[in-house]
């Protein structure tokens, strides 16, 4: 009697402790921060020309045919929130909701940046199949057009590893590429179609 009691009471709080695991948000243990923000856009364009908030949604949009960032650069068009929250260190996370929009294809819509081999410790973009992917391979959501996907992006810059949440469920677990000066950009950033549209709300930052 006593040994089935053991049993059943060890069993209950395996269930229980796996339970409480699976009920684990990825911003437990996180704290919220503040954020600012500055757009990069093509450098002959209006801020309004390529950006617009309205309501809580952060629109972003390019052509393919439009001029880098800056007359000096030679990189793809863009049109990016750039966050002021350079780190070096600890443990940041991005989080927010992203609505890529039909006719986006192969285009940039998130990115820890700063990298030391590259220029990114993590990317994801957005193809006109409906995939969402970390940088053009590694596929982590599906029918991901036209509708709202919860992102997480947690960067361990002491540990180096990047992890991807979907929805709140864990997709990758990734090396970053190197100790520099990191922070966090969202908009799109090159497109393999006429035109690339992206847009976000529920942008938040944490911290550890």
């Amino acid at each position: 009697m006593k040994r089935s009691i053991a049993v059943e009471l060890f069993a209950f709080t395996v269930v229980a402790g796996l339970a409480a695991q699976a009920g684990a948000a990825p911003t437990d243990g996180w704290t919220q921060k503040s954020w600012t923000y500055k757009v990069q856009k093509p450098y002959d364009k209006a801020v309004s020309d390529r950006f617009s908030y309205s309501g809580g949604v952060w629109t972003t949009w390019i052509f393919k045919t439009d001029k880098p960032h800056t007359t000096e650069s030679n990189t793809a068009p863009r049109t990016e929130m750039r966050w002021n929250n350079d780190y070096t260190s600890g443990n940041r996370m991005w989080d927010g909701d992203v609505y890529p929009v039909s006719g986006i294809d192969g285009a940039h819509i998130q990115q820890v940046f700063g990298g030391v081999v590259h220029s990114t410790a993590s990317m994801i973009m957005a193809f006109k199949d409906g995939t969402l992917r970390r940088y053009d391979t590694t596929t982590i959501a599906t029918s991901a057009i036209d509708k709202w996907t919860n992102i997480k992006v947690a960067h361990d810059a002491n540990g180096n590893t990047v992890r991807i949440y979907v929805n709140n469920t864990l997709k990758r677990t990734d090396p970053d590429r190197g100790d520099t000066t990191h922070y966090f950009k969202n908009g799109v950033y090159g497109t393999s179609s006429s035109r690339s549209e992206c847009r976000y709300r529920n942008l938040k930052q944490w911290s550890k």
